[in-house]
């Protein structure tokens, strides 16, 4: 066998085997969606909303008038709004709002110290201005049901420290539907595998707009320590930690009722640069989280290459295309099981294009997140603060 053809096999090789990890790993999020079970807990402990808010003078309002609204008794929940330097209305509407219903409190914050970002600097600063036993956070822009407090809070059971929820995109007006149904389907993958990984007994990634735990738990983590310095990660980073950290259990809310919906992008731009922004903090994942994600990485880059070489040189294009094809499947598998877990409408005419663009779409944002600069809200940055 030539050198060239001893590389070739080489290659072949490694991403079959990161191929096999990506196919092992998803049995696992597909199995792990089947055992998720509804909130058991009969407790009504003491809540926390805390929502940090910059610039959000067009969804403030909306956000706190469905939060007080929620069926959990009055007197066991707050409202905390942590004003983060906003240019805009944002803190006069808090106030407005905090007349009608002193639940809501506003905090306003300064610039952070250095070594801290913004965003994890106003998360802190809420979760200290309570004594609540359970904090939840959500954002300005989500919408929230009624009953959403009590079905979070149901899934506390003793030895459970967090509570992860699923977090879906809403209808906007201006936004095409197909743009909105290729967003709505990516943002849906990563829900499935936050809530599958749950079920396997593993955690690999959450959304702050949806997202409790227990004060007791966030302090046994000594809150967001060492990944204070990362732009992105008050969900992933903290639920990680918890699980390194503690032994607190985790668990994933299915129930209807504990659905929240965010605004979706708006244009390309604003969703590459979001995805970007989540990418950011993937090197300081736990291991074992991590080398999926490498293994990841190496499938698909390797799929992205050899593809097209072997329609461009004698290797057979068949063991490529069995690969992709597998990749196909068990991707359409789990995303029918958490259709299904989550009593969700299928979205099936936005999977072909998804499958197609997801590759060179998973390896652009991965390697953009870590590169690129970072812009939110009219700040810019790394992926770290300095």
């Amino acid at each position: 066998m030539s050198e060239t053809g001893t590389l070739i096999t080489i290659i072949l090789a490694i991403v079959g085997v990161a191929g096999l990890v990506y196919f092992a790993q998803l049995v696992r999020f597909r199995t792990g969606l089947s055992r998720l079970r509804p909130g058991q807990s009969g407790e009504k402990p003491s809540v926390a909303v805390v929502i940090a808010a910059r610039n959000e003078e067009d969804e403030i309002g909306v956000c706190l008038e469905g939060l007080s609204l929620q069926d959990y008794p009055g007197e066991k929940f707050q409202v905390v709004v942590v004003d983060d330097c906003s240019t805009d209305r944002t803190p006069d509407i808090v106030r407005e709002a905090s007349l009608k219903n002193p639940g809501i409190r506003l905090i306003r914050v300064e610039e952070p110290p250095p070594g801290i970002a913004p965003k994890k600097y106003a998360v802190t600063r809420g979760i200290e201005e309570t004594d609540s036993e359970i904090i939840i956070l959500t954002d300005a822009d989500s919408r929230s049901g009624p009953s959403w407090i009590s079905g979070m809070v149901r899934h506390f059971t003793p030895e459970v420290g967090m509570v992860l929820g699923y977090t879906g995109y809403r209808r906007e007006e201006g936004i095409s539907p197909w743009f909105l149904g290729l967003q709505s389907l990516d943002f849906l993958s990563h829900a499935f595998v936050a809530a599958g990984a749950v079920g396997a007994g593993q955690a690999f990634n959450s959304n702050a707009n949806n997202l409790a735990f227990r004060r007791k738990t966030y302090m046994d983590t000594g809150g967001y320590g060492a990944y204070s310095r990362y732009i992105s990660g008050d969900d992933d980073l903290l639920l990680q930690t918890v699980v390194k950290r503690t032994r607190w259990r985790i668990d994933f809310a299915i129930e209807p009722e504990t659905f929240v919906t965010t605004r979706p992008a708006s244009g390309i731009r604003e969703a590459f640069r979001q995805r970007m922004r989540w990418a950011s903090k993937s090197t300081a994942y736990n291991w074992p989280v991590l080398l999926f994600l490498i293994s990841t990485f190496i499938f698909f880059t390797g799929l992205l290459l050899l593809i097209p070489y072997s329609f461009l040189s004698s290797l057979s294009v068949v063991f490529p295309l069995l690969l992709f094809g597998l990749k196909v499947v068990f991707d359409y598998l789990v995303i029918k099981k958490g259709h299904k877990t989550f009593g969700l409408e299928g979205q099936w005419r936005y999977f072909p294009l998804t499958e197609l663009f997801h590759i060179p779409y998973i390896l652009t944002i991965a390697v953009s997140g870590q590169l690129l600069p970072h812009e939110w809200r009219g700040r810019k940055s790394g992926k770290k603060v300095d």
